[in-house]
């Protein structure tokens, strides 16, 4: 038979694939171009990259061990480790770019959308928890919060081989967080100069790429959004962390966390190191102040706070902290001014209103106190202890049916608050309804024994007789 010089053609190239195939001795084949060992060898690397990663932000081991194995399940489509096929992806197009094959604007649009890619697959496998942010606990529930998610951003994506690092977020894209509240997210620089906020917690975005130096203004130790319009949506004041401030918030986290627990040599021993690892973070300071005004250390707590401002002059819960210490120590007129530079930093701040309201109590300053404490109830319609107070200063005006109508505001928002059951029972007795009294005194003494001395001095006051035994 004769064979067809197409036919002929197509032996030689099959003789040719066959020829650079070689036996395994189980009757399969493995082509020189497929490599299995190089890939074998590339996730070994991986792998090693990631923990160094983990391990790097003074994890343990056992932790390095564990991130590894819960990343390990994140697939594609096609059943390839998602990472490793980034990171493959990632390090062709580098390749393709230092041959000058493709621009350096296409590199940095490849690393745009495996930047995207990475936020919305970590946002898939983690959810979002406020407890959760060291990774012991991200691992184990396969949740997080900012911080957690700061950190995933941070290890994944340099692993993958872009260049992520964490922002501390000051002023967020809209409106402003809780004073006493801090929040965190990350940041991606690309090839062409750009960066890339990513911010994944609830209302998370990835913003589009931006150049820093056009949109932001240095100013101290944060960088300041330029158009307050922010038509870019993200976030307006932030404060840029390396590897080491990245470890010197979860050092501050615990802090709080052992804070939490009353573990205060515990907490101050955290605070103080993240101080050592990041000497500009404000927060960390402003929380070393917390503690020792905890433990009565209100000279300490005054330099902590004053060293937190100098660092953040717009740190609105530095200001009302020190206002607090000032408090303590007696200096009302230095809180009132430190409580009224929190208010302007912050104008919807409703603790600095309210112990402001209490700082011009004690100066028997009740109209400005009231105002004050209405400002708060504005801001916060369950703030029990501003109803109270400002109770308190319609009492001292001798407005007692305001006074009571506070008071029972505060009792239905609180029904163990037994200072609101005794004042409200004080203001029954001067309207002379001593039945009232009675009940509302005795209740304070139910909810709360150490308030039974200051009830009988009202009970001998106003002749009431009541058994306190």
């Amino acid at each position: 038979m004769k064979v067809s010089r197409i036919s002929a053609i197509t032996l030689i190239i099959l003789f040719l694939i066959v020829g650079i195939c070689s036996s395994q001795g189980t009757g399969e084949y493995h082509c020189e171009g497929v490599q299995p060992d190089s890939e074998a060898r590339f996730e070994e690397e991986y792998i090693e990259q990631v923990k160094q990663l983990v391990k790097g932000l003074e994890y343990s081991d056992k932790v390095a061990e564990d991130f590894v194995q819960m990343i390990s399940n994140w697939r594609d489509a096609q059943g390839r480790p998602v990472l490793t096929s980034w990171e493959q992806r990632l390090n062709q197009t580098e390749d393709e770019y230092k041959q000058g094959r493709i621009s350096k604007d296409q590199l940095a649009k490849v690393e745009e959308n495996i930047t995207r890619e990475l936020s919305q697959r970590i946002q898939k496998e983690i959810s979002y928890n406020e407890k959760f942010f060291d990774l012991t606990d991200v691992i184990e529930h396969r949740q997080a919060q900012c911080i957690g998610y700061s950190q995933l951003v941070y290890i994944l994506g340099n692993s993958i081989g872009l260049s992520a690092k964490t922002i501390d977020v000051e002023e967020p894209m809209t409106g402003a967080f809780p004073a006493e509240l801090g929040h965190m997210a990350g940041i991606v620089s690309l090839t062409d100069g750009k960066m890339m906020m990513v911010d994944l917690v609830p209302g998370s975005f990835v913003s589009k790429p931006f150049i820093r130096e056009k949109e932001f203004a240095k100013v101290g130790n944060y960088w300041e959004l330029k158009d307050r319009d922010n038509p870019l949506g993200i976030h307006r004041r932030i404060q840029i962390f390396d590897k080491n401030g990245l470890i010197a918030a979860i050092y501050n986290n615990r802090g709080n966390a052992y804070y939490d627990l009353g573990q205060y040599p515990k907490a101050i021993s955290d605070f103080t190191r993240a101080i050592e690892l990041n000497p500009e973070y404000a927060r960390a300071y402003c929380n070393r102040g917390v503690v020792y005004r905890k433990l009565g250390k209100l000279d300490q707590a005054i330099s902590e706070y004053t060293k937190a401002i100098e660092l953040n002059p717009k740190y609105a819960a530095a200001y009302n902290n020190r206002g607090n210490a000032y408090y303590d120590l007696v200096q009302y007129p230095k809180a009132i001014c430190d409580y009224t530079r929190a208010i302007e930093l912050n104008p919807k701040y409703a603790a600095a209103y309210y112990s402001r309201g209490l700082a011009y109590g004690n100066l028997d300053q009740c109209i400005q106190a009231i105002s004050d404490y209405t400002k708060a109830i504005e801001l916060d319609a369950k703030y029990a202890m501003a109803y109270n107070n400002r109770g308190n200063a319609y009492g001292r005006l001798g407005q007692y049916p305001k006074a009571i109508s506070d008071y029972t505001k505060a009792i239905e928002l609180d029904a163990r608050h037994a200072l609101a059951y005794c004042n409200r029972g004080l203001a029954y007795a001067y309207l002379g309804k001593f039945e009232e009294a009675k009940k509302d005194l005795l209740k304070a003494v139910e909810l709360n024994p150490a308030l039974k001395s200051l009830v009988k001095g009202v009970s001998d006051h106003f002749k009431l007789n009541l058994k306190l035994e």
